[in-house]
């Protein structure tokens, strides 16, 4: 269909479902639905058709031929395996006492909210190699400790949306980093005999771009500023003052609440029964990726760095999935080796329990990624988007204006890697253009690459963070065991003046002289980010007013 305004129907159908219903599988089937009839022209027998076959299309089935390796792997297959397989795993620390002890561990060094808070920004650290299992693993291991000292749940959600939503990103060995090098180099940068655009190793011009990465920057700095002030106003200080005073730490909506599997187990239990599987995960998934990059340990040519710079999206995601699966086969083993009490059906307990806790979660990301597709293979939306920052315009405003057209695609279609892909192909051949530099040029002689490129990723993240369609805005509230809506608009508050600063330091490189000297460029966007961001924090805090 031609792109018109209409597209962006579908995601304002889904929010203002969310709104009334406060569900999300609701709100998504009618995203789903109104998106198919807008793209068959109304057309009921062609729109469940198109539904059927995107909904197919996301769980990568016609893929399963390359599952261990081939020129189109399952990706999308690996992510619901590997998302199952960490249910299994919680459920496993869960029944062995692991998960508790290490709470126990954990809770003897926590005297407050603020230590309880500052815990669950560390455990989400930890495990950033993937957005879903710092949000999984995070969730199921400080969840009791935050109830314990009335932390609500939308704040525990907000912490733990904040750090792996945000900070994925600016890890050189995290998934998302992977695939931003993807996009990078499938946009046009690359090597002479690729024949491309601009002259330059992709991973490099990732690394050149993080400085320019504000928003997640300014995020980690605004929650560290909220919990080491125990900063507080809005509509969050309304949930940890209700569960202050009468220990209700879901806002007063519990039936909305979404749940996951807390650590108890038998009393019995050790730190060794946590250390054992989560061990062996880290441990796998090191080795995997490093198999998957041609380390020379491993029979590879590369070495540390070009193996991890070697790594692609399948190669990290194939390597989480192993990852998991040795974890829970180490967890189930030593389990049965050192508890006499742990039996055949306790193993099929935990997996029961595990497939049943993540089976939600695996529909509602399908759903998400089924009326993501529909967006942007059928509906064009952020195609139409981007055709808005498209014409003849001053190269020093590229950073601002995909920073803006970023936000917005992201936010309507819950996709930052969505965005990547759509963003990244048009801003890099308009630099070029504008340029105008003959022949093909290097990467550092582009002005504006790494602000446009950080602005494009910081756009895309914003957007995604804020979201309520996103996968990992649902993620959160399900970890967290919070109401889907009572996160999003607890989190909008506190992330709206990082999200109007950081565009506002991308606009300055349009009026503040720099020279395209990237040390200039970094202190204009990052300073006024992080000054506007946190001043305004503090300021809201003390006065209790939505400011922005």
């Amino acid at each position: 269909m031609n792109s018109s305004a209409l597209v962006l129907a579908p995601p304002l159908i889904v929010l203002f479902i969310a709104y009334l219903s406060k569900n999300i599988k609701y709100s998504l089937i009618g995203g789903i639905a109104s998106a198919a009839l807008l793209a068959t022209q109304g057309s009921i027998t062609q729109s469940i058709s198109l539904v059927l076959r995107r909904f197919y299309a996301q769980t990568d089935l016609s893929k399963i031929g390359s599952f261990f390796g081939g020129p189109n792997p399952p990706e999308m297959l690996y992510i619901c395996i590997f998302l199952t397989l960490v249910g299994i795993m919680i459920a496993l620390i869960t029944h062995t006492g692991g998960a508790r002890a290490y709470s126990q561990i954990i809770s003897r060094k926590l005297k407050s909210a603020r230590s309880a808070e500052r815990a669950s920004i560390l455990v989400s650290l930890a495990f950033l190699v993937d957005d879903y299992m710092s949000n999984l693993m995070t969730g199921c291991i400080m969840r009791p400790l935050t109830d314990k000292f009335k932390i609500p749940r939308a704040k525990f959600a907000y912490l733990i949306d904040s750090i792996s939503t945000t900070l994925c990103i600016v890890v050189p060995f995290s998934d998302w980093a992977a695939y931003a090098v993807v996009q990078i180099q499938g946009s046009g940068i690359g090597a002479a005999h690729e024949l491309p655009l601009i002259l330059g190793s992709p991973f490099a011009v990732y690394l050149k771009t993080i400085p320019f990465m504000i928003y997640s920057i300014a995020t980690l700095a605004v929650v560290l500023l909220i919990v080491n002030r125990s900063l507080s106003f809005g509509a969050m200080k309304k949930h940890e003052m209700l569960a202050q005073k009468t220990g209700d730490l879901f806002g007063g909506h519990p039936e909305h609440a979404e749940k996951i599997t807390a650590p108890a187990g038998s009393s019995n239990s050790s730190l060794i029964d946590f250390i054992v599987p989560i061990a062996t995960l880290i441990f796998t998934i090191l080795v995997s990726v490093l198999i998957s990059g041609k380390f020379y340990l491993f029979g590879g040519t590369n070495g540390l760095f070009q193996a991890i710079r070697s790594v692609g999206t399948e190669g990290v995601y194939f390597s989480l999935l192993v990852g998991s699966f040795f974890a829970i086969v180490a967890g189930f083993g030593w389990a049965f080796i050192t508890n006499k009490n742990y039996t055949t059906a306790n193993i099929y307990e935990s997996i029961k329990e595990g497939v049943a806790l993540m089976g939600p979660t695996v529909f509602i990301l399908l759903l998400a990624w089924t009326f993501n597709s529909i967006l942007r293979a059928d509906l064009h939306t952020g195609v139409y988007l981007a055709k808005l920052a498209s014409g003849t315009i001053n190269i020093n405003l590229m950073p601002f204006i995909f920073f803006l057209i970023s936000f917005v695609a992201a936010f309507a279609t819950g996709s930052s890697w969505g965005v990547f892909a759509i963003m990244m192909p048009i801003a890099i051949p308009m630099l070029v253009a504008l340029a105008g530099i003959s022949g093909v040029p290097m990467a550092n002689n582009i002005a504006m690459l790494f602000p446009t490129l950080g602005a494009i990723i910081s756009g895309a993240i914003a957007g995604d963070h804020v979201s309520p369609v996103s996968e990992t805005t649902v993620m959160a509230s399900i970890s967290a065991g919070c109401s889907l809506m009572s996160h999003v608009t607890t989190q909008l508050e506190y992330a709206w003046p990082v999200i109007f600063f950081s565009g506002l330091g991308f606009l300055s490189l349009a009026v503040i002289p720099h020279a395209n000297n990237l040390l200039i460029m970094f202190a204009c966007t990052t300073g006024i980010t992080l000054i506007g961001s946190i001043a305004t924090t503090l300021i809201r805090a003390r006065k209790g007013k939505f400011l922005l």
